[in-house]
């Protein structure tokens, strides 16, 4: 698509219109050939992303994303990767827990829509836990230290939920879209999950991996220290846990006392 639309995208650029991004430069018969190609039933683009070698190419979901919300045709493509997971979750522990490529296009875009969101409701989690990595590190010598630790990331935790109580309204309206076709299709096809499904990708997919790579997520401008980390790293398992309803070992291979 990129290849045959190359030369319409040079004539527009040369006419002089002053407008940038190859897919605002397309003629507008190559526009309604991508629009076509996007929208078919079953959509030939989407699939040829989903199926093919996408692990050669690891910017290709930002790619499809980008192209999608370009042609304001975001909701087909969720509607399109929540059947696609549906349809490959094989039991009721795989859901959203699998790498499919749907899977990666949701969180992609979800992250790339919501930049903000998750500064609001991560940022002083991040910043707290950089400015004093030890107090919230939950692998400490003595009984007296791990307790305090136990303490601080208990605190830490249930101002972030509070948090995330009190900015309901502020949820992305897109983050909206895909929790909406993830609980459609979920109470049809796996109907006692569907609770589990939001929250699974809500916290699995969208809120824990953020807190894992601080920097990469527009939570933190530098790179944080590896004790600072790590205690992010314990901290996010121990929420996609509290959110799953599961117990949680509080050293990160569950053996501790962080429950």
């Amino acid at each position: 698509a990129a290849a045959a639309a190359a030369p319409a995208a040079d004539a527009a650029g040369a006419s002089g219109s002053g407008r940038s991004g190859p897919v605002r430069e397309l003629s507008q018969p190559a526009q309604a050939q991508l629009q076509q190609w996007l929208l078919a039933d079953p959509p030939v683009l989407l699939q040829a992303c989903l199926h093919g070698a996408a692990r050669l190419f690891p910017s290709l979901p930002d790619s499809i994303v980008q192209v999608f919300a370009v042609e304001r045709s975001v909701g087909r493509l969720v509607r399109y990767c929540v059947e696609h997971e549906i349809a490959e979750t094989e039991s009721d522990n795989t859901l959203l827990r699998n790498n499919w490529r749907s899977t990666r296009i949701l969180s992609v875009l979800a992250r790339a829509i919501s930049p903000h969101y998750l500064v609001n409701v991560l940022g002083p989690m991040v910043r707290d836990v950089r400015a004093n990595p030890q107090l919230y590190n939950l692998q400490q010598d003595t009984d007296k230290l791990r307790r305090r630790s136990e303490r601080a990331v208990a605190e830490l935790l249930q101002s972030t939920l509070e948090r995330l109580l009190t900015t309901l309204g502020s949820v992305p309206p897109l983050m909206r879209v895909i929790l909406y076709e993830l609980r459609c299709a979920i109470a049809v096809q796996l109907p006692t999950l569907e609770d589990r499904g939001l929250r699974a990708f809500f916290f699995l997919r969208y809120l824990c991996p953020a807190m894992t790579a601080p920097v990469e997520y527009g939570l933190a401008e530098e790179d944080l220290s590896p004790q600072a980390l790590g205690s992010l790293a314990a901290i996010s398992k121990i929420m996609m846990n509290v959110a799953l309803g599961q117990v949680f070992g509080g050293n990160g291979n569950g053996n501790g006392n962080g429950n």
